[in-house]
């Protein structure tokens, strides 16, 4: 696979912040008024700051009116996952999927190999990539740390980027975001049957449907996050080689 330059998917990464890091933000400062910076503070960014301080205490309850839909759709989702994995049988290859490529889709593809069977493990390719446009990055740190308390290895890992096929192939895109998935399947001219989303087959009652970003985050994120694809990763691999 050609890996060619891919955009953002809602998520930086990578850049001049670093080989695994991100660029810092860059913006001029908010202007200050004539008086100073006291009477500076009448402008939109004054405003935006009142707005964030009143929607403050709601943010909780907004955040789970938000994801509503997800959890209520998850049941059914889930089904569906698990039926399209078993009844289109096995792909050419599985290549799982995230912004940057070193947290969580080399965490994926990895958990995905240990659990195929032998038979199986001669016959399918696994790989993972991102759509930020940097290859050659390594997982930071806290991925390494908390992948290896789960005994995964992704010290040698380094990022490949979302490229295109130099021929046509069966291809199972496994996306951590439904966008992911959608990009893959569109770049890929996958048959849409060919494009999952990993948190749909998790077992357990979920609260979001995309497995969170833990870039940036503490090592207890990347645990969790972690904690959920080796549950998901194992229910898609049930679904696929029973």
């Amino acid at each position: 696979m050609t890996e060619s330059g891919g955009e953002r998917d809602g998520e930086a990464r990578g850049g001049a912040g670093g080989a695994a890091g991100r660029p810092e933000p860059t913006g001029a400062a908010e202007p200050e008024g004539p008086g100073g910076p006291d009477e500076g503070r009448g402008g939109p960014g004054a405003a935006h700051e009142r707005e964030r301080d009143l929607l403050g205490p709601l943010r909780p309850f907004l955040r789970t009116v938000r994801h509503a839909p997800d959890r209520l759709l998850h049941p059914w989702r889930r089904r569906r996952a698990r039926r399209r994995l078993s009844e289109t049988g096995p792909p050419e290859r599985v290549v799982f999927l995230c912004v940057g490529n070193i947290c969580r889709s080399p965490y994926a593809a990895e958990v995905f190999r240990r659990r195929m069977p032998g038979a199986w493990a001669e016959k399918i390719r696994v790989e993972s990539m991102g759509f930020y446009p940097v290859p050659d990055r390594p997982s930071p740190g806290k991925a390494v740390r908390a992948a290896g308390r789960r005994g995964v290895d992704l010290s040698d890992h380094r990022s490949r980027v979302v490229g295109v096929p130099a021929r046509p192939m069966d291809i199972l895109a496994v996306g951590m975001t439904p966008d992911q998935a959608r990009r893959a399947a569109r770049r890929w001219r996958l048959d849409p049957e060919r494009a999952l989303v990993l948190g749909d087959l998790d077992p357990l009652p979920i609260e979001r449907r995309v497995i969170q970003d833990p870039w940036g985050r503490e090592e207890e994120v990347f645990d969790a996050v972690y904690e959920r694809i080796d549950r998901c990763v194992e229910a898609m691999a049930g679904a696929m080689f029973g």
